[in-house]
């Protein structure tokens, strides 16, 4: 069994860090480009946590970030323990769809982090993939140890995709990771994320979509030089860097020179981020500046906006999962009072991180300038809420849980202009998730997810444009509703 310490218990464990790394610095030595050359060849995404230079920090320590942190993964509001020192992940995704099609991890084993403690804690044992220990975890992820000190996860489980990717780790072969992901990686910054955006604009689509779009009428003439300079985008690179501040670099990569066309790419680059429900107010507020072929934006968050960006780090369920403190049940051999306990501290833990992600989302409402366009943050949130660990779990507590989830998607989807049916008398509510109206996802990106799309970009979307902004108006009252039935919830599950 292992055994995981805080860092008031064990100082020395972080110390190294803390000398290391200083108040505000970040660890430029570590092994994160060796780990991105270790992902699957066809990842367009990159995120770098860099945990313990995080934990090194003055505010950390001066705000006991590693036992907050403790105890948000204890909960299921964090993903990721404080003793994960940098954690690297790649997945591929479709940016016109709000979804990943697998997310794969990838981190140095901490010694005392075995692969039998992981399966003890999931509940299942120890298999073999392509040779290797390996463990198939309740949220559909495998976990495999390739190497003695690494360990993988990949989601969904697919045992193939996933064999041949630790079979590629343990022969420490190269991936095929683009170069723009792995310069991006290597970037200084605590949290590191990237995009590789090669070949994915239709110029013609987008020479046709920014002609119709209304919030670009100002900069109509500068079409004809923005389309080209679109065409050749490299990518999206976001460093975060903590300090006594939480300071955001957003890079904008081309493959052309970006002259004057600053203050038209960050329009563009928000308009996007409106379009797709991921608005951070802050972007908006920016400070933009060019040079060669990027564009650069510089803002300070607040801690809500950087939980929201974090947020859209998908981990696979994996070795960072283990708790730092398991308690192994026994039920063979436990008294009925200490699994009443157990069951107690998993229904308080499960029941805080919901109520967690309700009180975080009831701030983006309030703060938002435009609420509407937060649609991906309730989604984002009703995964995590999915993914929260159940076992001991109070069923009462559960269903309260799914519950509130079912709520944020609809608040999504009524965010994104579809419409939502309120019982208000028997506190339900029905939306057609097989539904998909015409404006789902009118972006840069063009299209409407798989589907065949509604819009006709050379005549219509301008009224598709105004049909889902009154769409999004007329459900204004149905999301009230919904977040009076949600804090009705919450206030009958407290009692």
């Amino acid at each position: 069994m292992y055994t995981i310490r805080s860092n008031k218990e064990n100082p020395m464990r972080y110390l190294p860090f803390i000398l290391l790394f200083g108040a505000s610095s970040i660890v430029v030595g570590d092994d994160v480009v060796e780990l991105v050359r270790s992902l699957p060849n066809s990842a367009n995404t990159v995120a770098v946590v860099r945990v313990s230079s995080i934990l090194g920090t003055n505010r950390a320590k001066a705000e006991l970030w590693y036992e907050k942190q403790e105890e948000n993964y204890s909960t299921g509001l964090a993903a990721v323990p404080p003793w994960v020192e940098t954690l690297v992940i790649g997945s591929l995704v479709h940016p016109s769809v709000p979804e990943e099609v697998w997310s794969a991890a990838i981190v140095r084993r901490p010694g005392n982090v075995t692969i039998e403690a992981i399966a003890e804690h999931e509940g299942v044992s120890v298999d073999e993939l392509a040779g290797f220990p390996s463990i198939q975890t309740r949220r559909d992820s495998l976990i495999v140890q390739p190497l003695p000190d690494i360990l993988t996860a990949y989601r969904p489980a697919h045992r193939l995709e996933a064999s041949q990717w630790a079979r590629s780790v343990a022969e420490q072969k190269t991936s095929g990771v683009s170069s723009y992901l792995r310069e991006a990686a290597g970037q200084q910054g605590h949290v590191v994320l990237a995009l590789d955006l090669q070949d994915l604009l239709d110029a013609k689509k987008v020479e046709q979509l920014l002609a119709q779009d209304k919030r670009f009428a100002a900069q109509r003439k500068l079409v004809d030089r923005l389309v080209p300079l679109l065409a050749g985008l490299r990518g999206i690179t976001c460093s975060v860097t903590v300090g006594d501040t939480t300071e955001a670099i957003v890079t904008i990569d081309f493959s052309a020179n970006v002259g004057p066309s600053s203050l038209t790419v960050k329009t563009l680059f928000v308009s996007i981020l409106d379009d797709l429900g991921t608005a951070i107010d802050e972007f908006a507020d920016s400070k933009v500046s060019s040079e060669n072929h990027s564009v650069t934006l510089r803002c300070s968050l607040s801690d809500d906006s950087l939980r929201r960006i974090l947020s859209l780090i998908v981990t696979p369920s994996s070795p960072y999962h283990a708790p730092p403190k398991p308690v192994v049940e026994k039920s063979n051999t436990e008294s009925p009072p200490t699994q009443a306990v157990n069951s107690r501290v998993a229904t308080q833990r499960y029941l805080k991180a919901v109520n967690g992600m309700i009180d975080d989302l009831q701030r983006a409402n309030r703060r938002a300038k435009d609420y509407a366009r937060t649609a991906t943050w309730h989604d984002n949130f009703a995964r995590k809420i999915i993914d929260l660990p159940t076992q001991g779990v109070d069923p009462a507590t559960v269903a309260y849980g799914d519950s509130i989830a079912s709520k944020f998607r609809a608040l999504g989807a009524s965010l994104r202009g579809q419409g939502v049916e309120i019982n208000a008398q028997q506190g339900t509510l029905t939306y057609d998730v097989d539904y998909t109206p015409g404006w789902a996802s009118v972006n840069v990106w063009g299209g409407v997810g798989y589907g065949e799309s509604a819009v006709n970009v050379t005549s219509n979307l301008r009224e598709v444009r105004q049909k889902q902004a009154a769409a999004i108006e007329h459900g204004a009252d149905e999301r009230e509703q919904i977040w009076l039935m949600i804090e009705d919830e919450r206030t009958r599950m407290l009692r």
